[in-house]
């Protein structure tokens, strides 16, 4: 597999450039996480990125600063709404 920097350089060779946006993501601490807690501090979904992390801690952003997938639901947000990335993703109840 290759790292996005070589992969935007094996597009950019092949005349390929990313002209659009980046998507936004945004996220909800999941009611049976245990960080369930601090989702008092987000009742709205909080922008996040998605990064690498040995420890698994792959989603950034939020009042914890780092969660794993299995503890937000993740969306992209788009002119029309939030779109569901995770199965059953659901800000206010699971």
């Amino acid at each position: 597999m290759q790292t996005p920097n070589r992969l935007s350089q094996a597009l950019a060779k092949r005349g390929i450039v990313n002209t659009k946006p980046a998507t936004v993501l945004v996220a909800c601490i999941r009611k049976d996480s245990k960080y369930a807690y601090q989702a008092q501090h987000h009742v709205e979904p909080f922008s996040v990125q998605i990064v690498t992390d040995a420890d698994g801690y792959v989603v950034k952003g939020g009042f914890g600063g780092a969660y794993r997938m299995h503890d937000v639901h993740l969306f992209a947000e788009t002119p029309q709404g939030l779109v569901e990335l995770t199965s059953g993703a659901n800000c206010h109840d699971d």
